[in-house]
């Protein structure tokens, strides 16, 4: 029998190896970035064509989401100047320029993660209307933007002011800082589930779309896993022994830390992006929806319309069908099923369209009712 090949020799942009892991970084930090981006632009094509408008919340997710970019490019400059290698392959002047730039990028992973909570926290207070509710919202919502500036000066001011990235002996506490910082972190992401189960709590809806809300929500738990896992990787950076190689683990949890916490800030908003990509396939029949629904009218009497609520949506019934009342008068009673919406073309009657571009619109569209009026008089 023929041996098995091996992995046949050539070019590779990074060997890893135990003096030389800066390839897992890259291949992690740019991984989860190019799906941090992608929930990103598909938050924007649910606010913008299927569940507008735009929010703060959506705004200050825009903001961490570039700041996170920022993050990994700066991470990947700091790779090249060699974290991830071993000291002994570097020059001294290679690693303190090294912690210098990994400096910087741990200030811009502090600002973008701030950005990642406060967009959950922004989105929390735009669902309820509660003023209890919104004072709770507003006031993690404060909270998180002070441990925010907090944290940010807690790791730009560390020992010698005029070189705050060197790590030296005389630099005590830097765990510490980390432990304090996690541990409210920690309390924020905790403090927003609750306020999330407190607001479901109350609402008069099936059991299981509250379950569905929640688990939305409990998506960002894993936050505080990764956190506490990054946590107990911080002693690699106070290794003044090897830190360019020691921190490696540190680094990893990091970007999973920031990517995660920036795409668990879009999960809440991506049922309708499925939804409108739901085609009905595997079902028996296939049913045209719209993007908005009819609502009630007729000829001579005619009901009022559905007007949207306070989250943009249109609130129906389920069957469309004409009926003569006592007085004679003929009503074209129309309501939807959650999801659907019958087009114009399915429905010779006359009705009204609610469209939503920047503001409300009211098309009306009519036909020819004499065949009708000769066989119906009134």
């Amino acid at each position: 029998m023929e041996s098995p090949s091996s992995v046949p020799d050539g070019h590779r942009a990074y060997h890893v190896t135990d003096t030389d892991q800066s390839g897992h970084i890259v291949i992690v930090s740019t991984l989860l970035m190019s799906w941090m981006v992608l929930c990103f632009f598909i938050r924007i094509y649910i606010r913008s064509d299927i569940n507008g408008p735009f929010g703060l919340d959506d705004l200050v997710a825009g903001i961490g989401s570039k700041l996170g970019i920022v993050h990994v490019g700066v991470l990947l400059k700091a790779v090249s100047q060699g974290v991830g290698k071993s000291k002994e392959h570097l020059r001294p002047t290679d690693v303190n320029t090294a912690e210098q730039t990994l400096y910087i990028s741990d200030i811009l992973f502090i600002l973008a993660y701030s950005c990642a909570k406060a967009a959950v926290g922004l989105l929390l207070y735009r669902l309820g209307r509660d003023t209890l509710y919104k004072r709770g919202c507003a006031a993690i919502a404060l909270f998180i933007g002070l441990w925010g500036i907090a944290a940010t000066l807690a790791m730009s001011i560390k020992c010698d002011i005029s070189k705050p990235w060197i790590l030296s002996d005389r630099c005590l506490h830097i765990e510490l800082r980390w432990q304090l910082i996690t541990t409210f972190d920690v309390l924020s992401e905790l403090m927003m589930f609750g306020m999330l189960v407190y607001l479901i709590w109350g609402l008069q809806m099936a059991m299981s779309r509250k379950v569905v809300i929640v688990g939305a929500f409990a998506c960002r738990l894993p936050v505080v896993g990764f956190s506490i896992f990054r946590l107990t990787t911080i002693h690699g950076v106070v290794d003044l022994r090897n830190p360019t190689i020691s921190m490696v683990p540190y680094v990893i949890w990091t970007e999973i830390l920031l990517h995660y916490s920036i795409m668990a800030a879009t999960i809440p908003c991506l049922k309708p992006f499925f939804i409108a990509f739901n085609t009905g396939w595997g079902q028996g029949s296939h049913k045209r929806s719209s993007r908005y629904p009819p609502y009630n009218s007729g000829s001579n009497s005619k009901t009022g319309p559905n007007f949207p609520n306070k989250f943009g949506k249109i609130i129906g019934t389920s069957q469309a069908d004409f009926r003569n009342d006592a007085s004679g008068t003929r009503t074209l009673s129309h309501t939807l099923n959650r999801g659907e919406a019958p087009s114009i073309e399915s429905h010779e009657s006359q009705q009204m369209i609610i469209r939503e571009t920047r503001g409300w619109t009211v098309e009306h569209e009519s036909f020819e009712m004499s065949n009708y009026e000769n066989t119906h008089p009134a």
